[in-house]
């Protein structure tokens, strides 16, 4: 079905009853994928990921650009309204990278709003974030377009699944909506989405993965406008990442733009299987701006279970509701500019946090009209970086528990400079 499919350009592909699926399949054209109710999907060999719709690049050409934030470019491609494009550069962006003694480089993925001739102005949709100075390059993206997947249940009968796995793939997609979609408990993992623009994730259930530590929920890389909501996902080593579009050794190419989760239960349990502990809202160093909103996140009891981190840009963290044991950390800023607001802290070692990575480590964090309850040590440890902002929040019971060196139970203060507190 799927290569008849394929050979026709569309489609919409129905499962019906007990579906075993032994082999990987790609999609190459804008295929829905639809379960009738009552059916389910068995996946019963050790496979990467079982359903990968991909599009194509059409070349590569010179870019000019003035600078970051900018809707401006030029460029020789032949282009015109409508095309989307992926922006990249050899310029080093000013955060800790991904990996040790590596480098961030920019990569960003826009939608071309006015385009003249070759070599004249070229009008974006939106701005770009990063410089585009060395080696400048961009790559014009021949997108899926106009892609449903929904109402399908997906479980996993064969060995442990490997690291990485995934149940849905989509490289170079525009216009994604995935609905509905359960990935039973011993199952897959969850969505890879890479290159793509436009997609919508919502009423989707991930229930845990088997034994394998290095599986995720959401995972992101190079895009412009995800949309995660109504979603609940428990178990996964991460509920939401980002990653890299593209990748050379510790060199690595790709901001996300534009993402958001929202309405969404994260669970972060223990892996009982092996003992590892879990990150349920994480971004690694890709991303810029990306936003929790109205999320509830419950924190297993270990000292290394975490609600949250960020390693990118202006994250914002806002009417979170965040849970924990006698051991779990709320929310840890390990990059510049997070925002946490309005958001609640209940029953865990300390609320909020910033701290070192590797180089740099989290700055500016501003941590406004929340509430803190229960916690054991201080509140909100900023053990790390300069010009933090603290304002209108509000501490109940905390400090119950002082030890390794707190003295505040509010906020305690490391070595940076530059905070303006206000308790």
């Amino acid at each position: 079905a799927i290569k008849l499919a394929n050979t026709a350009g569309n489609g919409c592909i129905r499962l019906d009853g007990l579906i075993t699926v032994s082999t990987p399949y790609t999609f190459t054209a804008p295929i829905h994928l639809r379960g009738n109710p009552g059916s389910k999907l068995t996946i019963t060999a050790k496979i990467g990921c079982p359903f990968t719709w991909t599009g194509t690049a059409g070349g590569t050409y010179s870019l000019n650009t003035t600078g970051p934030f900018v809707e401006k470019i030029k460029t020789d491609a032949p282009l015109k309204r409508g095309d989307w494009v992926f922006l990249y550069s050899d310029d080093v962006i000013p955060i800790d990278p991904h990996s040790k003694g590596g480098f961030q480089h920019p990569g960003e993925l826009h939608q071309i709003n006015h385009a003249g001739l070759p070599g004249t102005d070229v009008f974006l949709n939106d701005i770009t974030i990063d410089h585009f100075n060395i080696n400048p390059s961009l790559e014009i993206m021949r997108p899926i377009s106009n892609i449903v997947v929904a109402d399908l249940v997906a479980d996993y009968a064969g060995p442990i699944p490997s690291d990485y796995s995934k149940l849905l793939c989509f490289y170079r997609c525009h216009n994604v909506l995935v609905e509905n979609v359960k990935s039973d408990r011993e199952s897959m993992g969850g969505v890879l989405i890479k290159e793509s623009s436009n997609v919508i994730i919502r009423g989707c259930h991930i229930d845990g993965t088997k034994a394998a530590d290095i599986v995720y929920g959401f995972v992101v890389g190079g895009t412009n406008g995800v949309l995660i909501q109504d979603c609940i996902i428990s178990g996964t080593r991460h509920a939401l990442t980002t990653t890299a579009s593209k990748s050379r050794g510790g060199e690595r190419w790709g901001t996300p733009l534009n993402v958001k989760m929202t309405n969404c239960v994260v669970n972060v349990p223990i892996k009982a299987e092996t003992g590892a502990t879990r990150v349920g809202l994480d971004t690694h160093a890709e991303g810029y701006g990306l936003i929790y909103e109205n999320c509830v996140v419950n924190i297993g009891t270990s000292t290394s279970n975490i609600g949250g981190q960020s390693r990118s840009r202006n994250t914002t963290f806002k009417g979170c509701t965040l849970r924990g044991g006698p051991l779990s950390k709320g929310l840890r800023s390990y990059g510049p500019d997070m925002l946490i607001d309005s958001c609640h802290f209940y029953n865990m070692w300390y609320g909020a946090g910033s701290h070192m990575s590797n180089t740099l480590g989290g700055s500016s964090m501003t941590v406004t009209n929340s509430v803190f309850r229960n916690i054991d040590s201080s509140a909100i440890w900023l053990e790390q970086g300069n010009n933090h902002v603290v304002k209108g929040c509000t501490f109940v019971n905390c400090g119950r528990k002082m030890s390794r060196g707190f003295t505040d139970p509010f906020v305690q203060l490391g070595l940076g400079t530059g905070h303006s507190i206000q308790i």
